[in-house]
């Protein structure tokens, strides 16, 4: 049974989250303290503001730095993934396996801030027929005011995988999360940590809620991690 943090802004000077390798470092501590196995690094990645040849460069950059400043036998294991912002065409890229966790199939994207169009929904499935990559769609609980809780729970049915921020199961809105993960429409959990402060590693903390909730479900979560991520690329 392994611990995956899916969704991570670990790496530094990439996007909002790490401002240092240090930082980074004092993160992945923190994670290993609660129990994490591996973690994704889900920079954001946003097409319109850059290249994605350049996003890859500097990724790549960035990592070697981190690297060079790690001691591995204290942090989890590093996988390099993305955050992808949905952008109009994203189904017609074709090397949009760059953006995987990598090893895998399997892409982070963030949906838009709004009423999902049928044009956006369509570009998802249109992603898995033509390239065999399957989204994994970020911090779902996030568009649930939009409206979107149907398309969701359609989505996940068809085999898309949800993935939950920690802090949904530890706020206001636990129950609703514990339920949405035993309905199988959550798979996944990641933290969306970003620092030490104001979002910071919590992933352990949800960890402990589902476990007391049903044991079941956590071999259920372990399970779904340990399907993605057969095959993913270790970087450390």
């Amino acid at each position: 049974m392994i611990i995956v943090d899916f969704h991570s802004h670990v790496l530094p000077n990439m996007d909002d989250g790490s401002t240092s390798t240090s930082e980074s470092i004092q993160m992945l501590k923190e994670m290993k303290g609660q129990g994490v196995d591996k973690v994704i690094f889900s920079s954001h990645f946003y097409p319109s503001s850059e290249p994605m040849d350049y996003f890859l460069e500097r990724r790549e950059k960035r990592f070697d730095e981190l690297k060079n400043c790690i001691n591995n036998n204290s942090i989890p294991e590093i996988y390099l993934g993305s955050e992808v912002a949905y952008f109009k065409g994203i189904s017609k890229v074709e090397n949009l396996k760059d953006l995987c966790i990598e090893g895998t199939n399997y892409i982070l994207i963030e949906m838009p801030f709004m009423v999902w169009k049928s044009f956006v929904i369509e570009e998802l499935y249109d992603i898995v027929e033509d390239y065999n990559i399957i989204p994994i769609l970020a911090h779902i609980e996030c568009f649930f005011e939009f409206g979107n809780k149907k398309a969701i729970k359609k989505l996940a049915k068809d085999g898309f995988i949800m993935q939950s921020n920690a802090s949904f199961f530890l706020g206001k809105d636990s129950k609703t999360a514990l339920s949405l993960l035993e309905e199988g429409v959550i798979s996944v959990v990641g933290s969306d940590s970003h620092n030490l402060t104001t979002r910071k590693p919590n992933l352990g903390l949800a960890i402990e809620v589902i476990k007391n909730k049903n044991e079941k479900l956590l071999a259920k979560l372990f399970d779904n991690n340990q399907k993605i991520m057969n095959g993913a690329k270790k970087r450390i």
